[in-house]
């Protein structure tokens, strides 16, 4: 489970004790702070919202930031080029 903050996270661990599962915290606040994290949230957001085109900006940025890929934003798709392979995304 992610979480912003510890008192969640405490909760559960706490419940699935009770029941004999083995279970810790691991804190690591500055992975929230990462790209690949933000990346992460940005796609949990654009499922909830997708017409949200500044969290795809957002998203992309985030993307470009932990891969090799480059991002061509157009007005109605967007082109990621990877290594020699070319791939279209819609944003209709």
């Amino acid at each position: 489970m992610l979480a912003r903050n510890r008192a969640p996270l405490q909760t559960i661990r706490d419940a699935l004790r009770k029941r004999n599962v083995a279970a810790y915290l691991d804190v690591r606040r500055g992975d929230f702070a990462s790209a690949e994290m933000r990346w992460l949230v940005a796609c949990l957001e654009q499922v909830q919202r997708p017409m949200d085109r500044r969290n795809m900006a957002v998203l992309l940025r985030c993307f470009e930031q932990f891969s090799e890929a480059q991002v061509d934003r157009g007005e109605d798709r967007v082109q990621i080029g990877i290594r020699r392979r070319h791939v279209a995304v819609g944003m209709d």
